[in-house]
């Protein structure tokens, strides 16, 4: 069908023309996959016209920047995101992560970044606690809230609601459920607080103190 660009419908007896053109990638090196069996020599020979090597993000760190703006500025202005800034220590962390995902990983991280961030700014221990990455200082650990697995398909409010579900929760138990502790470590006045709790179904179980 390749080489005479005509294909047979199912049951058909003529066959029909069409005038197309393949675009074909993978993740393989299809030279190795043809010489061990698992993959067609002729479709290889059929395919590789014109082959395109682009290399993975890794290997063009300089590109990092660039597409965090992009992916940044569309997100707020496209999908309606709250806009955030990236610190310098923040870019320069990002640029150093290899990028297992690629574009797709750096796209998502941004998200997820606009999705549970509160603060106008992205620092670089934000951006560690994004990629799952846990630091060595305690003092950090302890500053660091721990991640939750959330659904980013959520509506943004639902996300959010999500999100400040899970931490209150989190922070309820370190604190063994002493509303004056956990005002002060989430920084927020009490009666805020019980109002917060209330709206997002948050039993407190509180106890003096």
């Amino acid at each position: 069908a390749l080489e005479s660009q005509s294909f047979y419908r199912v049951g058909g007896a003529d066959p029909v023309s069409v005038d197309v053109r393949v675009i074909a990638a993978t993740r393989k090196d299809l030279q190795a996959e043809v010489k061990a069996g698992r993959f067609r020599e002729d479709l290889f020979y059929h395919l590789s016209v014109v082959p395109i090597h682009i290399k993975p993000l890794r290997e063009h760190a300089e590109d990092i920047p660039v597409l965090l703006s992009y992916y940044l500025q569309n997100a707020h202005e496209v999908e309606g995101l709250p806009a955030r800034e990236l610190t310098i220590g923040a870019r320069n962390h990002l640029r150093k992560h290899t990028w297992p995902g690629n574009v797709r990983e750096l796209k998502n991280l941004v998200q997820r970044l606009l999705i549970l961030g509160s603060d106008e700014v992205i620092d670089e221990l934000e951006i560690q606690q994004a990629l799952g990455l846990l630091p060595n200082d305690p003092e950090m650990i302890e500053r660091t809230p721990a991640m939750v697995s959330l659904n980013l398909d959520l509506p943004l409010r639902e996300a959010r609601d999500e999100f400040e579900r899970r931490y209150l929760i989190a922070q309820l138990k370190n604190c063994d459920y002493s509303m004056t502790e956990l005002a002060r470590r989430t920084g927020m006045e009490r009666t805020n607080l019980y109002r917060k709790l209330k709206s997002l179904g948050v039993q407190t179980g509180e106890r003096s103190g």
